[in-house]
């Protein structure tokens, strides 16, 4: 190493060079490096759907999802797998443990469904996708009053298309549009005027309208096909399709008993913009493409478009970029602010030819880093480039410590400058290199943080790790061959006024404020020792205090402001689409009220919502109005605020079943903060339980939108054979095949038109499937021919049913979900106080029951379980550095014993800005560790020295003291000094990285009294204890307590040797 040291410090044009390489090839990995909302998400979902037409939900539960969830079962590489069994359809989300092959158990999902041999007659082959993660880009509507919906699809899939051929941008999702079928409208009294049931309606269909290959005929010069090409693909081409034939040869066609039409399907999906329908279309990006790229094709698009068009209009409702910039500009404006920062305090401090090289190494290591970009496949976004913001004061840290001693050995041992930084380097190598390992270390542990917020930090980490590699170039390579051949070292520097002022009021605080207060509580008597020792203890106390007695609350993850949020609506079973729709638009309107009272108060001019859009479905109970806002920077309101001022100023629904305000990027990402799934097989008891527990919850001041997500309660005619249709032949089967024939329909025909897919379906008109009384009408045919009005052969009695039925892990499941009341009210402490006063006596009463925690909870359950495993693991590595460091166990334990009140500043610094310890400020203490041991080794390493050199041990503790009084002040600040605008911004784009933010800043603000005053008392401790310890098993031994310091017996050692 020294003599690669030696090399570059004699050779500076080569030192500049690699500066160059490192500076040149970052910025080009830099301009071909993604640009991203969040960090790149792997997938963890396998999107099972599966079609069973007719079917009601229990009979899709036990035909179809029971039958997959039992062959899933046991599969290695699924955490567990959750489902909803629906009218006509079974989804099934398997959800993947961490760091599985997505593409491998695509393979095997498909593999252990397709084994399936007894499904249901009618079932329909499966669907089986991965969720691929996705950024929202754009969304627009499409603006045509004057066309219909079937041209405005045209468009619309003229869009696609051309979006679909650009490369980069391969997911556009069309909303608004169903999807659309032939209707066969059957008439019930032709069918008996023809002796005719649906099925043969059906059959005539499906055996007439064919396209089908039937063979060759071969010659020695020739090969001709044989084909029939009766298919017809629209209503008017199937209206002459033969039906049957009556007695006296009249030919029936399908026109003489049906109105067969082209329709689109009765949905219960609609959108809705100023209250009339609209269509939209959504462009995601996926993992693999660039979102700026894909935003700035789609608007300049957009602007083409309504240019050479006047009837219809694109207009935007959403920008997923105008988010993205605000945050990315918003860290880049706090980095730059930093580094402005870091500067101003090395100009200060340092000398000015060494501040320059010093900051000179900031740009160097920042743009080298992106060489190693690759490695992790990471993105600029807004978790990124808070790492590089966070990483700004540590890395000029180590090059202000080699730098300095590089000056030390010139002007104060007056060595030539080449010689200076040649040995002032080599001395630094070795605790340099251990305090960057144990701050790499400490955001080691970020690498295996499960799901999304490993994916958030294992970014952080990689940005930190990866800024310090290259600052070991820079700091052993680049600076010293720069400083040896600077002006400052060579000659003396005379400094300026301002220069003179800062130094001379650094030492006057070291020697006059610092010094005294060192001597009175550390060096003066053992009571002032253990007094101070107390003031530290009770500081601890009060700030645990202040987080138990919930003046300062934790909760589990920071809210993300948004530009969009929603309000989730769901009513009653059975409500129809209309009902639904109508109590959204009275949400909607509360919201224009809500902006005309934030437009009142703003001089701007601009509208704090810009668009609202109702969206209805996909059951017709269900609807949601989503809430776009003015951009965050531009608007000065958090998008909670706004959503809090909605849901007061929205009018009660008490029917309501599901009402939730404000859903937005945190909801998305990690899930509801309250979240509860109950599971039994036994639903009477399951739903027993639901509704003690939300009674229950509802009762809970810190919880607010209380629902759960249970579909039951939807009217049902339940049919009942009466004896005397055994008597004709008819089985409950027979006759609910029949019913449903006319009242649900019978897919007679799939026809491929173009790129969709266009079913047939035979079925009575709507108005004649309308009544109880029009269902009784109904004929049955016997299996003599003869047909029976319904009435006559069955009762019918009204139920209620389900909608939905929910399993997780093959059970039965509802979840009881709520918010927080408020933006600082405790999750945790709401969650314990359900788990601990609601839930016991449930689960006593109801046996059966079981139940888990569920959304946030559960993520942040799944962090905690790996901290639990992974944190030892890097504490002892940390531990092993510093014992390696300082060569004593007793030194490495005692620094240990100081990180408990680095806690001290982390609280403090939440409660001074107002915001709730969360997951993310953990991990940002978890980051001060690594950082606040650099400084605790500064200390004992200045302490070994001057032992070894013979000082008094008191004396020696002192003058570490003094003598690391600067550096340790200097490198604190100017890691705060990168993190100070970022911590102080008011921008609500980046609100939720301000947790590990102020953690790591006011840890280290705090960590300094630390480090100056309670290390060198435990260090005296633990001199003492040694002693005594030493004394109880070797009386007789004439060696003193500063004899059995670790470096007093490593050097005694060495002198042996």
């Amino acid at each position: 190493m020294k003599s690669l040291v030696r090399f570059f410090i004699l050779r500076p044009t080569l030192v500049n060079l690699v500066m160059l390489i490192l500076m040149v090839t970052g910025l080009l990995q830099l301009m071909n490096t993604q640009n991203t909302n969040f960090p790149k998400q792997t997938v963890r979902f396998i999107d099972v759907s599966i079609a069973y037409p007719g079917a009601s939900p229990e009979e899709v539960e036990e035909g179809v999802t029971v039958k997959i969830e039992d062959n899933l079962e046991g599969l290695d590489g699924i955490d567990r797998v959750t489902s909803q069994s629906q009218d006509n359809r079974a989804s099934l989300q398997v959800e993947l443990v961490e760091n599985a092959d997505a593409n491998a158990m695509l393979v095997e999902v498909k593999n252990a469904i397709d084994k399936i041999n007894n499904f249901p007659t009618g079932v329909e082959p499966a669907s089986v996708e991965k969720r691929e993660p996705a950024d929202l880009t754009m969304s627009f509507a499409i603006r045509a009053n004057d066309l219909s919906l079937t041209e405005i699809k045209d468009i619309a899939k003229a869009i696609e298309d051309d979006f679909m051929a650009q490369e980069g941008l391969s997911q556009v999702i069309i909303d608004g549009i169903p999807d659309e079928e032939i209707e066969v409208r059957v008439r019930e009294n032709d069918l008996r005027r023809y002796s005719l049931s649906l099925t043969q309606v059906s059959s005539a269909i499906s055996n007439s309208n064919i396209e089908t290959f039937g063979g060759t005929i071969e010659d020695e010069y020739s090969t001709i096909n044989i084909k029939a090409d009766n298919r017809g693909y629209y209503a008017n081409e199937l209206k002459n399709i033969k039906v049957t034939t009556t007695a006296d040869g009249q030919i029936v066609y399908l026109k003489d008993v049906a109105t067969i039409e082209d329709q689109f399907k009765d949905a219960a999906t609609g959108r809705y913009f100023d209250k009339l329908p609209v269509v939209t279309m959504t462009v995601n990006t996926l993992n693999s493409e660039d979102i700026l790229a894909n935003a700035e094709f789609i608007k300049n698009y957009i602007n083409e478009f309504n240019e050479s068009r006047s009837t219809v209009q694109l207009k935007i409702l959403e920008d997923g970029t105008v988010n993205l910039m605000e945050r990315i500009n918003t860290m880049v404006s706090s980095g730059i602010a930093g580094i402005i920062l870091v500067l101003i305090v090395l100009a200060l401090f340092l000398d000015r030819y060494l501040a320059f090289w010093v900051a000179v190494g900031i740009p160097i290591s920042l743009l080298g880093m992106f060489i190693l970009v690759p490695i992790q496949d990471m993105t600029i976004n807004v978790v990124s480039l808070f790492g590089f913001i966070l990483v700004l004061g540590i890395l000029v840290d180590d090059a202000v410590v080699v730098g300095e001693n590089i000056y030390r050995h010139a002007k104060e041992l007056g060595k030539p400058p080449l010689k200076a930084a040649l040995d002032g380097t080599m001395e630094m190598i070795s605790p340099v290199i251990i305090s960057l390992l144990t701050t790499a270390t400490a955001f080691t542990l970020f690498m295996f943080l499960p799901e999304q917020i490993g994916e958030f930090f294992s970014e952080v980490a990689f940005v930190v790790i990866a800024v310090l590699m290259i600052a070991i170039i820079e700091t052993f390579v680049i600076l010293p061959g720069h400083v040896a051949h600077a002006r400052g070292i060579k000659e003396d520097v005379t400094p300026t006024k301002i220069e003179r002022a800062f130094a001379n009021t650094m030492e006057w605080i070291r020697s006059k404020t610092f010094m005294p207060a060192f001597s009175k509580t550390v060096l003066k008597s053992g009571f002032s020792r253990v007094a101070t020792v107390f003031v530290f203890i009770g500081a601890l106390v009060g700030c645990f205090a202040l987080v138990g007695s919930g003046v300062l609350s934790f909760t589990f993850f920071p809210n993300i402001d948004d530009n969009a949020v929603f309000v989730e609506l769901e009513m009653p079973p059975g409500t129809p689409v209309e009902e639904t729709k109508n109590k959204l638009y009275a949400i909607e309107d509360a919201v224009w009220r809500v902006n005309e009272d934030y437009n009142e108060q703003r001089t701007d001019g601009n509208e704090v919502i810009q668009f609202v859009e109702v969206i209805t479905g996909p059951l017709d109970n269900q609807g949601k109005v989503k809430i776009n806002f003015l951009s965050g920077e531009t608007r000065g309101i958090s998008s909670f605020d706004i959503s809090r001022s909605i849901a007061q100023a929205s009018p009660e629904i008490p029917e309501a079943r599901r009402l939730i305000f404000g859903l937005g990027a945190t909801t998305t990402l990690f899930g509801l903060p309250v979240s509860f799934a109950l599971k039994s097989n036994d639903l009477e008891e399951l739903r027993l339980a639901r509704d003690e527990l939300v009674a229950g919850m509802k009762k809970n001041k810190d919880v607010s939108d209380v629902s759960d997500t249970d579909l039951s309660g939807i009217r049902e005619y339940k049919l009942k054979l009466q004896p005397n249709a055994e008597a004709l032949g008819l089985t409950l089967s027979d006759v609910m095949r029949q019913v449903r024939s006319g009242f649900f329909g019978i897919e007679a025909q799939n026809l491929q038109r173009g790129d969709e897919e266009i079913e047939v379906w035979v079925r009575f008109p709507k108005e004649g499937r309308r009544s109880r009384k029009q269902l009784l009408d109904t004929r049955i045919a016997s299996p003599s021919g003869a047909t029976i009005p319904l009435r006559e052969i069955a009762s019918i009695y009204e139920d209620t049913g389900a909608l939905s039925i929910a399993h997780i892990d093959g059970q039965r499941e509802i979840r009881v979900e709520a918010n927080v009341a408020g933006a600082n009210v405790s999750a945790p402490k709401a969650i314990g106080a359900i788990e601990s006063e609601v839930i016991p006596p449930i689960l006593e009463k109801y046996p059966t029951v079981s139940y888990s925690v569920e959304g946030q909870a559960r993520q942040s359950s799944s962090l905690l379980e790996v901290m639990v495993i992974v944190g030892p693991l890097v504490f002892f590595f940390i531990f092993a550095l510093i014992v390696f460091n300082c060569n004593s166990f007793s030194q490495a334990v005692m620094i240990f014993m100081l990180f408990p009140f680095a806690l001290i500043g982390v609280i403090i610094g939440h409660g001074i800005h107002g915001l709730a310890l969360n997951i993310f400020s953990l991990i940002g203490t978890i980051a001060l560790l690594g950082v606040f041991v650099n400084n605790t080794l500064v200390y004992i390493s200045t302490l070994n020295d001057l032992l070894t050199e013979g000082k008094p041990f008191l004396a020696a503790i002192k003058e570490a003291a003094y003598s690391r009084f600067r550096p340790i002040i200097l490198t604190s600040i100017t890691t705060i000094a990168g993190l100070a605008p970022l911590i102080t911004s008011s921008s609500l784009s980046a609100q939720f990285l301000k947790g590990p933010a102020i953690a790591i800043a006011y840890g280290l603000l705090f960590g300094i009294f630390n480090v100056q005053f309670l290390m060198p008392i435990f260090l005296i401790a633990l001199n003492k204890v040694r002693f005594r310890w030493h004394k109880l098993f070797n009386r007789n031994s004439e060696k003193t307590a500063f004899d059995l310091e670790p470096a007093v017996r490593l050097a005694a050692s060495k002198k042996m040797q």
